[in-house]
């Protein structure tokens, strides 16, 4: 058998996915994926790179909403609390406690909506395992259960850390950002460079 890709080499194996040859050279070129996928050929190779590509690229946006959500909600709470104390420095208390009330809610409410996804996720998971849960009222009503407690419980947790974790979690965030910038210019080349093989 020979390559595919070099009609003029041998093939030393097959590609673990289409099956066809790949000579000693596509071997080295794609030896990058070899320990997770087997001998891959060039084109498996490339489409492999491509859909890492996108997961990246789905990444990065991901990670992007996230620190520009973090970022908008927590400026338009410190704009309310600066605007509540400085109704308070000219005795107007009774509406600096509205902004300021406000302003706390805004700085934690990314990390809120967060806690209410997860224990909704969680109570998904719980309902598909076991089944869902009814609660029968004393007039014989019969509701399924939401998991409205829960929510709740994990909304306003979440939402109390969220005013001091924000503030602390955009560093790490910025670090994942430029991770996944890094790999995406890395797999770029890598794709690159085997299309110009």
């Amino acid at each position: 058998m020979n390559c595919e890709k070099h009609p003029n080499n041998d093939a030393v194996a097959q590609c673990a996915e289409c099956g066809t040859g790949i000579c000693k050279e596509c071997a080295e070129n794609t030896k990058e994926l070899r320990e997770y996928h087997g001998a891959l050929c060039l084109d498996c190779y490339a489409d492999h790179i491509k859909h890492a590509l996108y997961n990246t690229d789905e990444e990065l946006k991901k990670i992007k909403r996230k620190i520009k959500g973090k970022l908008f909600f927590y400026i338009i709470g410190l704009i309310c609390v600066a605007i509540g104390g400085i109704m308070f420095l000219t005795n107007n208390t009774e509406n600096a406690e509205v902004f300021i009330v406000f302003g706390v809610f805004f700085c934690g409410i990314y990390m809120g909506i967060a806690g209410w996804k997860t224990a909704s996720e969680g109570y998904a998971e719980q309902e598909e395992k076991y089944g869902a849960t009814y609660t029968v009222t004393s007039d014989g009503s019969v509701y399924k259960d939401q998991g409205w407690g829960i929510k709740i419980i994990f909304f306003l947790i979440s939402l109390a850390f969220g005013i001091i974790a924000t503030p602390i979690s955009l560093p790490a965030d910025s670090q994942k950002k430029k991770s996944a910038e890094n790999n995406f210019i890395i797999l770029e080349e890598e794709l690159a460079r085997i299309n110009n093989l």
